[in-house]
């Protein structure tokens, strides 16, 4: 039985968004046999993602807290995994559980990277106004007389 460690999840939080890091989470839950937990993992970790980038979106550019969100994230979601999940690996709970592989976190991690970029792609696609007019006034000179 492969289970993620509490340090995958924060590292695939960090690196993929909350999303990432509850696909982790569920699947810990999935081996385990908790399917309510698994659905809610999932659930709460999308939503979380969806209002942190719309969060991103709001805050000014190139602000020192801007890159804090994926900290925060990342610490947050040890703290859940240790509330729910500390006795996976390692515990008395699963004692023949053996850690997942690394290469599987970074592969979900980039693979829900890619998939917010390509709904990011999908919605400029849709509604090309999306993005605000700011840059093109601020790049086109004026002229005062």
């Amino acid at each position: 039985m492969k289970l993620y460690s509490e340090m995958q999840v924060a590292v695939a939080t960090f690196l993929g968004s909350p999303l990432a890091g509850g696909i982790l989470m569920s699947h810990n839950a999935k081996v385990a046999g908790q399917e309510k937990e698994k659905k809610t993992y999932l659930f709460i970790t999308t939503a979380v993602s969806v209002a942190l980038l719309v969060l991103a979106f709001f805050l000014p550019e190139r602000k020192p807290g801007n890159y804090l969100i994926p900290l925060a994230a990342s610490w947050a979601m040890r703290f859940w995994y240790q509330k729910v999940q500390a006795d996976f690996l390692g515990g008395t709970r699963f004692p023949d559980a053996k850690q997942a592989s690394w290469w599987a976190t970074l592969g979900i991690a980039l693979l829900v990277v890619v998939a917010i970029l390509a709904l990011f792609l999908l919605a400029l696609m849709i509604f090309p106004n999306l993005v605000g007019d700011e840059a093109e006034q601020s790049t086109q000179p004026t002229l005062r007389g």
